[in-house]
């Protein structure tokens, strides 16, 4: 009996000992609850973010594509802005046709375009408001780049490099010979509202009177007639306005005031300045460009297809 009983003691102590045993070894149960946490917390945190920011952007880019030429072109006409009053760079002759420079460099544009040219004529005051309320497409119209014109439209490449002379009433002035001549009180000085020609006048002759007029051809009149003493032009329009009214007007030909010219277009109108900036680089690298300058500035053939230039 003793023994039996001693038996069945060692039975329950090794039975003991296998139930200890298989109790230990569960606690592995603890990884998967540390995979559990740790792989989607990964996942969430990395693939969704870079999505939503790199896809969302993209969009926003295609979105701001410029759409200037597309519009132009299923409208079939390409409208440009000038003054008719500029001789050289763009004027009206005898059979109600706007003619020069920048006449043949905008059929250029517009040729390039696949579209006709429609030509709007303005009081230069009124060019940039019309682009900029999208009624026009760009102005060529012998426009200066400036810093404050660059806040509110863009520019082409230069088209012309320009600078201003000194046109004075030669009953007036008969031997004047400097620009200097003409900055003390008592001169008063004709200019074109809002263009470079007011601010050569103010920067240049600070000391004369500025009178204001809504054209060069205005201001002409008033210089032949002796109620301004002197204008300030670009070269090319002063050597053209002088060389027809010889009798009552006489040139300084001391250029101040360098200039670039350039046409414009609305702000952020990137494919059609493409576009001109193109037409440009092609005209000059074929000699086109200079041909095309030369008629209009150098040879003056086409005085004769003016009436009342005069005027």
């Amino acid at each position: 009996m003793k023994r039996l009983a001693f038996l069945a003691l060692i039975l329950a102590i090794v039975t003991s000992l296998a139930v200890s045993a298989c109790s230990t070894q569960t606690a592995p149960a603890s990884k998967p609850a540390a995979d559990t946490q740790a792989k989607p917390a990964a996942d969430t945190q990395a693939k969704p973010a870079a999505d939503t920011q790199s896809k969302p952007a993209a969009s926003s880019s295609s979105a701001t594509k410029d759409d200037t030429v597309d519009k132009i072109k299923k409208r079939g006409e390409l409208i440009v802005a000038m003054t008719g009053t500029n001789w050289g760079f763009n004027m009206v002759n005898r059979n109600n046709e706007t003619i020069g420079y920048d006449v043949d460099i905008a059929k250029k544009v517009a040729e390039k375009l696949g579209v006709k040219l429609s030509i709007q004529l303005q009081k230069w005051p009124g060019l940039i408001p019309s682009l900029q309320a999208g009624k026009v497409d760009m102005i060529s119209a012998g426009m200066t780049i400036t810093p404050q014109r660059k806040e509110t439209v863009d520019f082409s490449d230069t088209y012309v490099k320009e600078g201003k002379l000194l046109l004075v009433n030669k009953a007036k002035h008969p031997n004047a010979s400097s620009v200097e001549e003409f900055n003390k009180p008592g001169i008063q000085i004709g200019v074109t509202a809002g263009s470079t020609d007011e601010t050569a006048a103010m920067a240049f002759l600070p000391k004369a009177s500025i009178l204001r007029f809504d054209s060069g051809v205005s201001t002409g009149l008033e210089l032949q007639a002796g109620r301004i003493d002197a204008m300030p032009a670009n070269i090319a329009w002063a050597r053209i306005y002088s060389k027809l009214n010889a009798d009552k007007v006489r040139l300084i030909d001391k250029p101040f005031q360098p200039e670039d010219y350039g046409i414009a277009v609305a702000k952020g109108a990137d494919s059609l300045r493409a576009v001109v900036n193109q037409v440009l680089k092609e005209l000059k690298a074929s000699g086109e460009y200079q041909k095309i300058y030369d008629k209009w500035f150098v040879t003056l053939d086409w005085l004769n297809e003016v009436e009342l230039l005069k005027k």
